[in-house]
């Protein structure tokens, strides 16, 4: 995985600074690292997904995708009991209030948040858009 490692300029010092893909090999993460860029979509498999492996305590990496080893008990707390909650809208509730307690926390530089777009003509209706921008066109019906 070499071809993950990057060497970029950094202003104002012009001293160079080591930036890796995020899933570097093992060798690679041990030579250090002084940024790490990343990207994640959960796709259709829910809120669970998306939040656990990036900010829960129990995923710091090299064995999860907590790549910046955040820890928050109040976090780990809000997914753990959302994940076990039966009731959709306080499961949905709960994953808001992590989500909240994440954003205030700020443990990531968001660079951008991709927006998915995708058309049909007005005689077709039924085409949806999934997260992480596949287009489902099953229920597709002509007007």
């Amino acid at each position: 995985m070499g071809e993950n490692r990057r060497e970029v300029e950094c202003a104002p010092d012009g001293k160079r600074r080591l930036t890796k893909a995020a899933f570097a090999d093992a060798k690679e993460k041990q030579q250090g690292t002084d940024a790490v860029l990343a990207s994640w979509s959960s796709g259709l498999y829910g809120s669970d997904l998306q939040l656990r492996p990036l900010y829960h305590s129990a995923s710091f990496a090299p064995g999860g995708a907590n790549l910046g080893f955040f820890s928050d008990k109040q976090t780990d707390d809000l997914i753990d009991t959302a994940a076990s909650t039966l009731d959709d809208a306080k499961r949905k509730d709960l994953y808001f209030q992590a989500q909240k307690q994440i954003s205030g926390l700020a443990p990531q530089v968001l660079l951008f948040y991709q927006d998915d777009l995708y058309a049909s003509r007005k005689n077709i209706s039924g085409v949806t858009m999934q997260p992480g921008g596949q287009i489902v066109v099953r229920d597709a019906v002509k007007n």
